[in-house]
């Protein structure tokens, strides 16, 4: 007689490389999304205003200028921020943000002007960036405030 084979279980074995793979895809995905984030905010001490006019105008609406702090400053050509994109204060820098404002503008003319500085900076570094935004044709400049604390 034949001999007889006897069929063992088949084993099964997870293949868990594309899991790995994703993992470590949603990692890189969440840290990019961190880097984005924290180069998008600048913490700045804003200034206490006592009789402030208090303005709401719609987020789609407005573009913020945030005034870098020079201890927040990552190089030279940072030193304004409309969004994620960083200008420095030499004229081709200025040029370009006077342009990106006047894009801005054409798009919603509606469009108001948010210029966010910290309480300590000085206007020296300001006043560049309000240059630049009257250039692109905003008419109005609203300097971002907070309320005075009660005490």
């Amino acid at each position: 007689m034949g001999r007889r084979h006897q069929r063992e279980p088949a084993q099964v074995r997870a293949n868990l490389t594309p899991m790995i793979d994703v993992v470590f895809l949603l990692i890189i995905f969440f840290l990019l999304v961190a880097q984005i984030s924290r180069t998008r905010r600048v913490e700045l001490d804003l200034p206490e205003i006592r009789e402030a006019q208090a303005g709401e105008a719609s987020r789609d609406q407005q573009v913020i200028i945030n005034v870098v702090p020079l201890s927040q400053s990552l190089g030279a050509g940072d030193s304004y921020r409309v969004g994620l994109r960083s200008f420095g204060r030499d004229g081709a820098s200025l040029e370009r943000l006077t342009t990106e404002l006047r894009r801005s503008l054409e798009r919603q003319p509606e469009t108001s002007l948010l210029l966010r500085a910290d309480r300590t900076e000085s206007y020296e570094r300001v006043h560049p960036a309000i240059k630049a935004a009257r250039a692109a044709g905003f008419e109005q400049v609203e300097l971002v405030t907070r309320p005075e604390e009660a005490s």
